[in-house]
This record gives structure tokens, C-alpha cells and sequence, in this order.
């Protein structure tokens, strides 16, 4: 859980961000900047963390920092060139990239179910642990972006940015630490952390996607309903308007 919380965010925030209609920039911005402050933060954090109940030195995969790091910039780099020379292109790819990255998702929970089912059978304190951290991180981080008076895409981005780590830098640690057997039952948390950390941006992407549309179809029939009026005011005036022949 400690090795968890000191990673940073995750690229898949990037993704729910873009969903909830999100401030994305500021999305990728947190995320990169978190990936980079990880390389010095990271060990400094699981030192003070864990020397107290622990004398394993913890390796910390730089390498796969550096990866996140290139992971995430180069699609942005990318894509603003592509936004830059073709915009309307640039419009299309970013529509049939997210429809892939949601089945990818989607995908990835599956996967993950059948290749670690073992999850399922941990001790019911892990399951607390490990489905509170990503919630209580998605409510301080829109808490906080409320209190500073921050608009609600920005609200909505921090709180996806807080409550979406690094899983696969956090798994890395795990398996190159400590030895198999202790691995294999400290890697449930981490399973079970990836699985709420899907589902709930999964729950407020469609939250948020149901009440856009709800929100859509009101101001269309106030729109016609508008017009309506609007038609039937102008009919009124031109039928009791006095004849000038």
C-alpha cells in the first residue's frame, strides 16, 4: 500500500480525463510532472515510509520512470503536430483513439480477472484498503480543486489525477524487491487497487456521460419550446395587426 501511494499518477487519468470532458492539459501536465518529481520523491518517500517496519531496500525501476515519462510525451508531442498541420484530422484520430482506449480498458479489467482470479480471495482488510485509497483520493483531490475555487473540469481532472497511480511502476518495485513468495501475496493489493482504480473513473465517466445527455435533451426542448413561443408571439401580432389597405 505504501510502495502504491508513492507513485505517481498514471497516463490512464489522461484518458478519463478526455471522457469527462476534463481540462486534459492540465491532466497531462500533473502527470508529467509527477512522473518526473518521482525519480528523487519516490525513494525518498519509501524510505521514511518504510524503514520503520522494514529492512528491505527497495529498488526503485528508474528506467521504467524514464519510460512513463517517454510514454506519455511522445503521443502529446505527436499529436499537437498533428493538431497543428491537419486539425481536422487531428479531430478524427482523437475520437477513434478514445473509442480504442475505452475498449482497451475494458479489456485490461477482463484480463485481469482471468490471469489473477487469486485476488478475489484475499483477506477482507485488503479489499477495505485497497477500494478506500483510490475513492478517498478521487474525493480529496476534488475537494481540494473546490476549495481553491477551481471550475469544475479542473475539479473533475484533479480528482481522476489523484486517484489514478502508476500500477505497473508499483508492480515493477514489487517483483524486483522482495522474493517470489512474499511477491506473490504482496501483489494482491496492487490487483485489487488496478481494479477499483478502472472502476470508479469507469462509474463517473458514465455518470457524467448519462447526465450530459440528459442535461443535451432538456436544452433542446427548451430550445423548441422557446421557438415556439417565439413563432407563435410573431403569428399572434401579424394577425391582430391592423390592416393598412
Amino acid at each position: 500500500m505504501m510502495v502504491m501511494a508513492s507513485t505517481p499518477g498514471g497516463a490512464l487519468s489522461n484518458m478519463f480525463t478526455y471522457w469527462t470532458d476534463g481540462d486534459v492539459a492540465l491532466s497531462i501536465c500533473m502527470t508529467t510532472v509527477s512522473t518526473f518529481m518521482a525519480i528523487g520523491m519516490m525513494p525518498l518517500n519509501l524510505f521514511l515510509y518504510t524503514r520503520s517496519w522494514t529492512a528491505e531496500h527497495l529498488v526503485i525501476p528508474y528506467f521504467n520512470i524514464i519510460y512513463s515519462l517517454v510514454i506519455i510525451c511522445t503521443p502529446v508531442a505527436l499529436g499537437m503536430m498533428l493538431k497543428w498541420k491537419m486539425e481536422k484530422t487531428a479531430f478524427i484520430c482523437s475520437k477513434i483513439g478514445s473509442v480504442v482506449g475505452l475498449i482497451g480498458v475494458a479489456v485490461t479489467m477482463v484480463l485481469q480477472i482471468l490471469i489473477f482470479p487469486q485476488m478475489f480471495q484475499a483477506p477482507w482488510g485488503i479489499y477495505v484498503a485497497a477500494f478506500t485509497l483510490s475513492l478517498i483520493a478521487m474525493i480529496f483531490g476534488f475537494t481540494l480543486g473546490a476549495i481553491c475555487k477551481l471550475p469544475w473540469p479542473k475539479c473533475r481532472t484533479i480528482s481522476l489525477e489523484t486517484g489514478v497511480q502508476n500500477i505497473p511502476l508499483c508492480l515493477t518495485i514489487i517483483v524486483m524487491t522482495f522474493s517470489r513468495e512474499f511477491a506473490n501475496s504482496a501483489l494482491l493489493f496492487p490487483c485489487l487497487y488496478a481494479f477499483a482504480a478502472l472502476l470508479y473513473p469507469f462509474i463517473l465517466v458514465g455518470a457524467w456521460n448519462i447526465w450530459k445527455f440528459c442535461e443535451n435533451k432538456t436544452v433542446y426542448r427548451d430550445n423548441i419550446l422557446f421557438h415556439d413561443v417565439e413563432l407563435t408571439n410573431k403569428l399572434t401580432k401579424t394577425i391582430t395587426a391592423p390592416n393598412k389597405l
